[in-house]
C-alpha cells in the first residue's frame, strides 16, 4: 500500500488533491536532496497556512473586542465564514 494511501487510511480522511497531500508531507530539505522541483515541498503552503491563521486570529481578536450584546459585528462573522466550511478539503 503506498504510504499516502496508508496515511489516508489511519486518519480517516480521503484528500480529494493527493498531489497536495504529497506536497505538505513533503520537506524542504528531502526535496533538495532528491532534487525535486523547489515547489515540491511544503513551504508555500506552510506559508500560507501561517497566513491564514494570522488572518483569523486578528480577525477573531477584532469581532471579540468590537462585539455589541454578544452578537458579532457583520465584519467579522462575513470575512472568514468560508474557513469553517472546508475551504482546505
Amino acid at each position: 500500500m503506498e504510504k499516502n494511501e496508508e496515511f489516508q487510511k489511519r486518519i480517516g480522511y480521503r484528500f480529494r488533491n493527493r498531489h497536495l497531500l504529497t506536497q505538505a508531507l513533503t520537506h524542504s530539505s528531502y526535496a533538495n536532496e532528491k532534487h525535486m522541483s523547489r515547489f515540491a515541498n511544503n513551504e508555500r503552503l506552510e506559508f500560507l497556512g501561517d497566513a491564514v491563521l494570522e488572518a483569523y486570529t486578528r480577525q477573531a481578536g477584532l469581532t471579540a473586542r468590537y462585539s455589541v450584546s454578544g452578537l458579532n459585528t457583520a465584519a467579522g462573522s462575513f470575512a472568514f465564514s468560508g474557513l469553517s466550511q472546508g475551504a482546505l478539503g
